[in-house]
């Protein structure tokens, strides 16, 4: 057990997501408490600590959500704690196995859930609801997400998102290429030299000779490789079975090397975030592909110049490789039922408003949400909500995400950089993860 947990960390040193909180025996969070003559309770709330890696837009919303439910929920007091990106994973493993973590925090779904289920790391949230009276409606999630978040019948996680990339564009940059229909919607022609005549267009009629913005955040590539991989038909990655990679190393290498074409040829050399965001906003470059989650700082930048449409496709078909963030609940020995109903029943809350989420760019994860008139009013997500219809859940490998690990970024990051062939960054990845997988 030992010998597995110390495997699994050093593997996701460079990765992010995960959480903690439980329960024991203390009196029902929901329990109707003494009023004073201000309506407020006249006893002290319950104190939740939450941790998540969100950063940027994503933390300016999800503040607003977290000091919402505080002040309509008197009983409970949610202390929201932004970890640093780069170190979550490590600090709340740490905290986890110490059980000196927060009380409930953010992850992603995949093999970060299963790993930790294994180890007797996790509540299962499913028997935990049922137990304790809190009537989560887990068949309205998105399916792939519910399924990425079970294990052996019951759910460890439950999703509060569809993580996407878009693709944002300038309108004033691109008001006289001819790439704009007359609603100002972009010309987005199906295949890969559709598009890269598009961005030549671009660079010649704007002057503009890298017109397009890409993150350079490795988590970002990889996911952009694996998209590129799928619209060529590629599916097959891992085999569970044998811990072994099964993926079609010639369509893993033709489409890292067109994906790192796209960069060599409209990209600002060395652009790494925030820089490709910053261009963007300031009006420097008519093109942005990022996630969804940045859709709301642009906006807001760019005003009536500001537009955004789906992921492109690419390949011989649509598709796109996504995530999910959710919210986890660690063991945790000092947890008392209150504490874990007050959590269970925050995490139904967000799923029934889910569509405030959406304020940051992202897909509710929760369906019903998706369908109310606050979301239909939202400004931006009409514009992508279809991509939900080629959404291909990320390819699950024990114990790990598979766009996180540093023995799957440091390759892919240098062939997209170009300090590797694509052949090289291909074959590294499939040693790499020969190597590791029998290990998770």
């Amino acid at each position: 057990m030992k010998k597995r947990l110390i495997a699994v960390l050093l593997s996701l040193a460079l990765s992010a997501g995960i959480l903690s909180g439980c329960g024991a025996n203390t009196p029902s969070a929901s329990e109707p408490s003494a009023a004073n003559s201000s309506g407020q309770s006249s006893e002290e709330p319950i104190e939740l600590v939450f941790w998540t890696m969100w950063d940027g837009g994503d933390v300016t919303v999800a503040s607003k959500i977290f000091e919402e439910y505080n002040s309509t929920h008197p009983n409970v007091h949610i202390d929201f704690q932004q970890q640093d990106f780069t170190q979550f994973a490590t600090k709340l493993k740490t905290g986890m196995m110490s059980g000196e973590g927060p009380d409930f925090a953010i992850s992603y779904i995949g093999g970060f859930v299963t790993g930790l289920q294994a180890d007797g790391m996790l509540v299962p949230i499913s028997s935990e609801a049922e137990r304790l009276g809190v009537d989560i409606d887990f068949g309205g999630y998105t399916p792939a997400a519910m399924q990425a978040a079970e294990v052996d019948g019951e759910y460890y996680a439950v999703p509060c998102d569809n993580l996407i990339r878009v693709l944002m564009y300038n309108k004033r940059l691109l008001a006289d290429t001819g790439l704009l229909n007359e609603d100002g919607s972009l010309k987005l022609e199906p295949g890969y030299d559709n598009f890269m005549s598009m961005l030549q267009t671009a660079a010649d009629k704007t002057g503009i000779a890298d017109p397009l913005a890409l993150t350079m955040r490795p988590p970002q590539l990889v996911l952009g490789w694996l998209t590129m991989y799928e619209q060529l038909g590629g599916h097959d990655f891992v085999d569970l079975e044998t811990r072994t990679v099964n993926f079609d190393e010639a369509l893993a290498v033709e489409a890292l090397t067109k994906y790192q074409k796209i960069y060599a040829d409209y990209v600002l050399e060395n652009l790494t975030p925030p820089a490709d965001l910053d261009m963007f906003k300031a009006g420097q470059v008519p093109f942005y592909i990022d996630g969804s989650w940045n859709v709301s700082a642009a906006a807001d930048a760019l005003g009536d110049d500001f537009g955004v449409t789906t992921f492109p496709q690419l390949g011989v078909k649509n598709a796109l490789v996504t995530t999910n963030h959710a919210f986890i609940i660690p063991q945790k020995n000092d947890m008392s039922d209150a504490k874990t109903k007050a959590i269970l029943e925050f995490i139904k809350w967000w799923g029934d408003n889910n569509y405030k989420w959406a304020e940051a760019g992202h897909l509710p994860a929760y369906v019903p949400s998706t369908q109310t008139e606050e979301f239909a009013n939202m400004p931006w997500p009409k514009y992508y909500e279809s991509t939900l219809d080629v959404a291909v859940p990320i390819y699950t490998i024990p114990n790990a995400n598979l766009h996180q690990i540093a023995e799957v970024t440091d390759p892919i990051q240098k062939g997209m950089l170009g300090t590797i062939t694509p052949e090289e960054a291909v074959a590294q990845v499939r040693d790499n993860l020969n190597q590791l997988l029998p290990n998770l």
